[in-house]
């Protein structure tokens, strides 16, 4: 009975615990261990990826800034268009302009 007593006290059981723990522990740390060379090659296949990517993200923001210039440039064209439109209108209405 001493031996159960003594195998289910307190300190026992934290030791218990502790081992259990680390245990745990090690075996995931070995498990990552091993996982590890397939996480590298992963890892650099997403930084050649984005490698990759890097210049066609410049590339597309200079479409993009070519893009805005167009569209300011249409747009600008518009209003120069209706001016002139405008100013065609009033030199075929002039008051006053008609039969003396």
């Amino acid at each position: 009975m001493d031996i159960l007593s003594a195998l289910l006290s307190g300190q026992a059981m934290t030791a218990l615990a502790v081992a259990i723990s680390l245990a745990l522990v090690i075996r995931n740390l070995a498990v990552m261990a091993g996982q590890l060379p397939d996480l590298r090659t992963r890892l650099d296949q997403v930084e050649s990826l984005l490698e990759d990517l890097s210049p066609r993200k410049e590339l597309a923001q200079k479409l993009e800034g070519y893009y805005n210039t167009l569209l300011e440039i249409e747009r600008e064209n518009a209003i120069a268009e209706e001016k002139r439109k405008d100013a065609e209108r009033i030199h075929i209405h002039r008051p006053g302009g008609g039969a003396r």
